[in-house]
């Protein structure tokens, strides 16, 4: 194999005369070759003089489709290329199971949060409703109890009307003998009615301006199944009175309204529970404020992608805790998530997203 590097073709005879223009030439020509040398060895890979290793020798064996590696000796040798696919295939076939693996673990996992999510919101509706249901019992024993005091002609301080202890106090077979004239009238009554005056001082027949009741307003007042907003008397005269028929939102509500997929429009109070469903829809939502009552909640689902949905408060603000969050919040166009609102005070709302 001839020399790639350097190859004396020419050497000098002995006995022969060599000029400096011969020597030169061959001294030019090693130099060359030495030149050709370094250049290789700086392409080569090269062992640390500090790294410990054993033979570099390549093995004589087949050499196709193979990988050159240090074995655990610092040995150079020869490992099969199909060998290494294989168990690199395997490893990325492991790889994938423990994916799925996992896949399914965290699918589990959030089936198994979601039910405790439903069950949590279920346990607070439940609790919900049982805090209802005595506040409306608690409610029911009150008025009938003030009812009764009234039909009986008893007067408790609790009873003042417009802050005032009214001058006189009917049986029940009195309220049912009296009719209201038209507004600016007195009190008129269908015939005599026996009146306990001044506080029980005696029985006596009563007529037209035998008494005066002094000027206040009474409001809120409920006679059976309608409600008077204000009863106002000046001088004994009923100078104006507003009623109107009664409403769920005067003794609460336990039912639920279910909104599906609606515009932008103004939501009233017709229920204690007030879900809006959403899923193509882009709108606003604004709260009727003074229609809803502390202890309300309103739930809003945005159950796919692309939609945005807007919901403002026109009196109050939405909290998180306890950090306001201004009186608009806006479901963005990204995940389909819900929000609930929960009504605090008179104009609050508190939140929760999930």
């Amino acid at each position: 194999m001839a020399n790639p590097y350097f190859s004396h073709v020419s050497p000098f005879q002995p006995g022969t005369t060599v000029r400096a223009d011969g020597v030169n030439a061959k001294f030019d020509a090693v130099e060359v070759s030495f030149e050709k040398v370094a250049a290789d060895v700086d392409r080569q890979l090269r062992v640390h003089p500090d790294n410990t290793y054993g033979s570099l020798e390549i093995p004589n064996q087949n050499l196709a489709n193979g990988l050159l590696f240090f074995d655990e000796n610092n040995n150079v040798t020869v490992f099969s290329k199909l060998t290494y696919d294989q168990g690199v295939a395997t490893a990325v076939t492991k790889a994938g199971e423990a994916s799925a693996s996992a896949g399914v673990a965290s699918t589990k996992a959030s089936e198994a949060s979601s039910d405790a999510g439903i069950a949590s919101t279920k346990a607070g509706e439940a609790n919900a409703s049982a805090t209802a249901a005595f506040n409306y019992k608690e409610s029911a024993k009150f008025y009938y109890e003030q009812t009764q005091a009234l039909a009986g002609g008893a007067a408790p301080n609790s009873l003042k009307l417009g802050d005032q202890l009214p001058s006189f106090y009917a049986t029940a077979q009195s309220v049912a003998d009296i009719t209201l004239n038209s507004l600016g009238g007195e009190p008129e009554f269908t015939k005599a009615t026996a009146f306990n005056k001044a506080f029980g001082t005696g029985n006596s027949e009563v007529a037209r301006g035998d008494h005066s009741h002094g000027n206040y307003t009474h409001a809120n007042t409920l006679i059976g199944a309608t409600v008077f907003d204000e009863i106002n008397v000046t001088n004994g005269l009923i100078t104006s009175l507003n009623s109107r028929a009664l409403t769920a939102k005067d003794i609460g509500a336990t039912d639920i309204v279910v909104h599906q997929n609606i515009a932008t429009q103004t939501i009233t109070r017709v229920a204690q529970t007030t879900e809006i469903n959403t899923w193509d829809v882009t709108a606003t939502y604004t709260l009727d404020e003074s229609s809803f009552l502390v202890g309300d909640k309103i739930i809003v689902r945005k159950l796919y992608e692309g939609n945005t949905i807007t919901i403002v408060t026109d009196e109050g603000d939405f909290f998180i805790a306890a950090a306001s969050q201004g009186n608009t919040v806006t479901m963005d166009a990204g995940d389909a998530f819900t929000v609930e609102f929960h009504k605090i005070d008179l104009t609050n709302w508190i939140m929760r997203i999930y």
